[in-house]
């Protein structure tokens, strides 16, 4: 162990003392890079969330507060074109009318069939006369 003399013991405490400042400043360094990472990523998961759409009607528009009063209004005019559809459906049942004469022509047939007395019910194995 080396003999401590006057001079040595102020090189070794300024050392000591450069030392201590080097940590602490590598410590404040470590520190300020800590915490703009982290204000960083919260930055980051800010803007997803910002960017996330609320679609939940499917019209590709984000669904907004401010924005809903508009979505609503385009929804009652889809609405009312469903009506209109609704009306063209009425228009179909005319034409399930016409399939029920239809229906009647097949009705004459079916009395044809009943006069064969060879009709098969079901499955062919089990042929009823």
């Amino acid at each position: 162990m080396m003999v401590m003399t006057a001079k040595t013991t102020t090189m070794t405490t300024k050392m000591m003392m450069m030392m201590m400042m080097m940590m602490m400043m590598m410590m404040m360094m470590m520190m300020m890079m800590m915490m703009m990472m982290m204000m960083m990523m919260m930055m980051m998961m800010m803007m997803m969330m910002m960017m996330i759409v609320d679609d939940d009607d499917g019209d590709g528009d984000d669904d907004d507060d401010d924005d809903d009063d508009d979505n609503d209004d385009d929804d009652d005019d889809d609405d009312d074109d469903d009506d209109d559809d609704d009306d063209d459906d009425d228009d179909d049942d005319d034409d399930d009318d016409d399939d029920d004469d239809d229906d009647d022509d097949d009705d004459d047939d079916d009395d044809d069939d009943d006069d064969d007395d060879d009709k098969v019910f079901g499955h062919p194995l089990f042929k009823q006369k």
